[in-house]
């Protein structure tokens, strides 16, 4: 049984009714083209997209990207040590040193504490050449909240159609945004009704709000202009139909 409208209106004649849609796809599993995530919830992390990567794991640093982020890698790690030996000599960008850093980066984000741990991965993947954006999520019941780390990788840029000189960063802030109105129920239907009651039009699968421009209520209106602009057709045609045969003015009218 469908739960009762969360907004209605008498929109030219006709009523429109939206609706929670409570049955919506996952985008980021049932849709094409959505950026891996990495999200921290309920004390854990789970991923999503992971066709495209596992954003939880740290990425492998260049010499060169180590190179030119050396004193936020420093700052990571508290490792001040590491930036004096940086300022001596190149010792530090050797390949055996590379590899040793890389190996530290990883064990001290597997020994943060979950909750910190996007944060810092994020920085790492933009130092890594992979644009990626960490931010809250809340929803509307106290409690709501995550975290969620996308990213740009390789093979999401692939799969896009788009390469690295896109700006990422836009676009998967609204990954991020579509993340949040599908966990927290932000995802209407919506339903057109004629004068008798019955149902002429309606689409499911809204994200965001419903009053918000191209959302659920937007689309309703269209729908319901459409109806009123083919039955205006349809009665014109009508029209003619009877003018052409010469119907009485008194059979126009009952009909």
């Amino acid at each position: 049984m469908r739960n009762e409208a969360i907004y209605s209106e008498n929109y030219k004649g006709l009523t429109i009714n939206i609706y929670l849609d409570e049955d919506a796809q996952n985008p980021f599993d049932d849709w094409d083209c959505e950026p891996p995530l990495a999200v921290y919830s309920d004390r854990s992390i789970s991923e999503y997209s992971v066709g495209y990567g596992n954003v939880s794991h740290v990425p492998t640093l260049t010499r060169e990207q180590i190179k030119t982020n050396t004193r936020a890698i420093c700052s990571i790690l508290n490792a001040k040590s590491l930036l004096d030996a940086a300022d001596r000599s190149n010792e530090i960008y050797s390949y055996s040193a590379v590899e040793q850093i890389n190996y530290v980066l990883g064990r001290h984000v597997a020994d943060l504490y979950e909750s910190e741990r996007l944060d810092v991965l994020c920085d790492l993947y933009n130092m890594a050449g992979m644009p990626a954006v960490c931010s809250d999520v809340r929803g509307c019941s106290q409690g709501d909240w995550a975290k969620v780390l996308a990213v740009a990788t390789p093979e999401f840029q692939e799969a896009c159609g788009n390469g690295a000189d896109f700006d990422w960063i836009p676009s998967l802030k609204m990954s991020i945004q579509l993340f949040e109105d599908w966990a927290f129920g932000n995802v209407y239907g919506y339903e057109v009704l004629d004068a008798d009651g019955e149902n002429i039009d309606s689409c499911w699968g809204f994200f965001g709000d419903y009053d918000a421009p191209y959302s659920a209520l937007s689309e309703a209106r269209s729908a319901a202009d459409g109806h009123i602009e083919n039955a205006r057709k349809d009665r014109l045609e009508q029209v003619k139909t009877w003018i052409k045969n010469r119907v009485p003015l008194q059979y126009r009218l009952t009909a």
